[in-house]
């Protein structure tokens, strides 16, 4: 609640101060509990966790808060990496000391598996432009366009760290969705993906390649291992 009242005081000193805009960055796991192949802004909120929750409640008090007063832009990324960032090191750990049997089949089961990933720069670019755009929002921010699956990124992170990535010649993947359920993810379909088509349609454009970030990623981790784990 101390996030929730943040976002109000913040509100209140914006219209007092006569702000020209308020950019809010929330994150699009607002969606909560979702089997949806595709999800966009008009996606209802189901969240589940406290996390999902509160972010939630953050977006609704500043539309609340500055409706006819300050215009309000929401920004919806999904799940952020760059150097510094938490998101992927737990993958680029396992890649780099993880055997090479051990990689291959979790590539074999996982490798379909959506991410859901976008690069700092692109979220970047997306606030950048959110400052003279006249649309409010919300507006989802991925890199879902590019391919973002489990496998791919895997490899890509290899080539990174210097790493010859395994092929795996058979696909398990199937077996996927039940484990998900079975766990009672939010986003129990694998393949879900995050548009961005309506903060495309304000003229924002990725400033960075999806891929070459990932590689770079894997580039920092393996100089800054030590430090990052």
């Amino acid at each position: 609640m101390d996030n929730v009242t943040a976002a109000r005081n913040t509100a209140e000193v914006a219209v007092e101060r006569g702000a020209s805009k308020l950019i809010h960055v929330s994150t699009a796991v607002v969606v909560g509990r979702s089997r949806a192949v595709s999800i966009d802004e008009s996606t209802p909120c189901s969240p589940v966790t406290v996390y999902q929750q509160e972010k939630l409640m953050i977006e609704e008090v500043l539309q609340e808060s500055l409706k006819g007063r300050v215009p309000l832009t929401i920004l919806r990324p999904t799940a952020v990496f760059g150097a510094g960032g938490r998101n992927l090191l737990t993958l680029a750990s396992h890649l780099s000391s993880g055997s090479r049997a051990g990689i291959a089949l979790r590539m074999m089961i996982m490798g379909r598996r959506e991410m859901n990933l976008v690069a700092v720069e692109n979220v970047v670019e997306a606030v950048v432009r959110s400052m003279s755009a006249s649309s409010e929002g919300p507006f989802i921010v991925s890199d879902d366009h590019a391919a973002n699956d489990y496998g791919h990124v895997a490899r890509l992170l290899m080539e990174g760290l210097n790493m010859n990535p395994p092929r795996p010649a058979v696909d398990l993947s199937v077996i996927l969705p039940p484990l998900l359920r079975m766990a009672r993810r939010e986003l129990s379909n694998p393949y879900t993906r995050f548009s961005a088509a309506r903060i495309r349609a304000t003229g924002y454009q990725p400033v960075v390649d999806f891929d070459s970030a990932v590689r770079q990623f894997g580039s920092w981790y393996r100089r800054n291992s030590s430090q990052s784990t």
